[in-house]
């Protein structure tokens, strides 16, 4: 494993991260259960 790839992986998850931690936050909040947490997180990964 090469620090570039370390560093790709880290700034994929950061990302993956910064667009599911508000509706997840906002479903905990309102005491749902946090099912679309998966949508966000694979719409990230795939592009």
């Amino acid at each position: 494993m090469t620090a570039t790839y370390f560093r790709e992986h880290v700034a994929m998850l950061a990302a993956s991260l910064a667009e599911v931690s508000d509706p997840w936050v906002t479903r905990m909040r309102n005491g749902r259960t946090p099912e679309l947490i998966y949508r966000p997180t694979v719409h990230a990964a795939s592009r």
